[in-house]
């Protein structure tokens, strides 16, 4: 593995100050509080939205909230959506209750025209978490596909679904878990089967791997799984790794955190059209405070750190959530601390030649939200949406959308 960093990367407060730069397709952005979680309806969303864009419905996971017993709302999470035409009227499709999960804290996956996918961080016939399926649609029908032990491993984080072969099933789903397995780990596990409901570990991390509940499985398009952990590697601060082979079971170290490089990833991966792979950690770095990393090369194994925060830095600091690449190649996420006189985290944007960070938007604390935990969603409009742990009207969250950020559907 290679290890460089770019030279400095230019910082724009935000779009307005580009000044109409040539190639730049960033108009003035504008930041709109579509939701406040106050308790009853959910509360402290921490994943990353998932967008029907055939009707541009938002569906997402609170992890704690939500109707609890005898009317109060201490309840353990939430499966809520957001209609188009009326964001504001959340519809709680589901809330937890212990036995069927709890806290949920990961993001769904959609499976047009009626299902969703998705994990409990606990509860569950073990205490483990879970793996459910829910329709969205005749009532919103919720079925607990399978509880984890200790063998299968406890503490799942997202699921990636891939097309399944031969089984009856659409999908296979994998993940992975925080502990568990048979090294205490966790593991890499697979859902399979007709109905989704045979649960197997494919593989248990070894020594000095950790996960983190932002974490998640991304599919390359090179048949290869790409993931994060947060506390692995030689110096116990995070590294990137593959997965290939059989089922998914042979696991390659990519890249090796220090310090120096950065330390401590927790948010998903993503990928640009060219394979090249794109991250945060979420400390560490020249600055301290975090960064955000490419991992390029026919290995993907050449580590650059493109961005390096800190805490007095106008841009933000601690990034815990996923990236999202535009088509043009332009990188967009989330600070969830730090950033302007709110301190309460900042909306950013790469530049598709990595030389130029925008300052999207900045969290005041208040009512516009606070602790950007999760990464962003993107509609077929390029309009971009995300969640906040904090702030609102009742200071348990909210649900944002951000008009004119250049987000770019249609490749340059």
């Amino acid at each position: 593995m290679s290890t460089s960093s770019r030279p400095a990367i230019a910082v724009v407060a935000s779009c307005l100050a580009l000044g109409g730069m040539a190639g730049h397709a960033c108009a003035a952005p504008t930041l709109t509080t579509l939701l406040s979680f106050n308790g009853a309806n959910g509360a402290t969303p921490s994943s990353t939205l998932s967008i029907d864009n055939t009707d541009g419905t938002l569906y997402g996971t609170t992890a704690f909230g939500g109707p609890g017993a005898n009317g109060t709302s201490a309840g353990d999470g939430t499966v809520f959506a957001l209609q188009k035409q009326n964001y504001a009227a959340l519809i709680t499709l589901f809330a937890f209750s212990g036995s069927n999960g709890s806290n949920p804290s990961s993001s769904l996956v959609l499976d047009p025209p009626n299902r969703l996918f998705g994990t409990t961080a606990e509860g569950g016939a073990n205490g483990d978490g879970t793996v459910f399926e829910l329709s969205h649609s005749n009532g919103g029908t919720f079925t607990r596909l399978a509880s984890f032990t200790l063998a299968t491993g406890a503490d799942p984080t997202a699921l990636v679904a891939l097309p399944a072969i031969g089984t009856g099933a659409a999908y296979t789903l994998f993940g992975t878990t925080i502990g568990g397995g048979s090294t205490g780990n966790g593991t890499v596990f697979k859902l399979s089967g007709p109905s989704l409901t045979t649960l197997a570990a494919t593989l248990s991390f070894p020594g000095n791997f950790a996960e983190h509940a932002g974490a998640s499985l991304v599919a390359g398009p090179n048949g290869v799984l790409y993931g994060t952990n947060s506390a692995g590697g030689q110096y116990g601060q995070g590294i990137v790794f593959s997965l290939s082979g059989p089922g998914y079971a042979t696991l390659t170290v990519l890249a090796t955190f220090n310090g120096s490089n950065g330390a401590f990833p927790q948010g998903a991966l993503a990928l640009d059209r060219r394979g090249n792979v794109y991250g945060t950690t979420s400390t560490g770095g020249p600055n301290g405070d975090g960064s955000v990393f490419e991992l390029s090369g026919a290995a993907h194994d050449q580590l650059t750190t493109l961005v390096s925060f800190g805490s007095s830095d106008p841009h933000g600091a601690e990034p815990l959530g996923s990236l999202l690449v535009d088509a043009a190649g332009k990188i967009y996420g989330t600070n969830s601390t730090a950033g302007g006189p709110g301190r309460s985290g900042t909306v950013f944007e790469i530049s598709s030649d990595h030389t130029t960070f925008t300052v999207l938007h900045s969290f005041n604390g208040g009512t516009d939200g606070a602790e950007p935990t999760a990464g962003l969603v993107n509609d077929a409009a390029g309009v971009l949406y995300g969640t906040t742990a904090a702030g609102g009207t009742s200071g348990k969250g909210t649900v944002f959308r951000i008009n004119g950020a250049g987000f770019s559907t249609v490749a340059d």
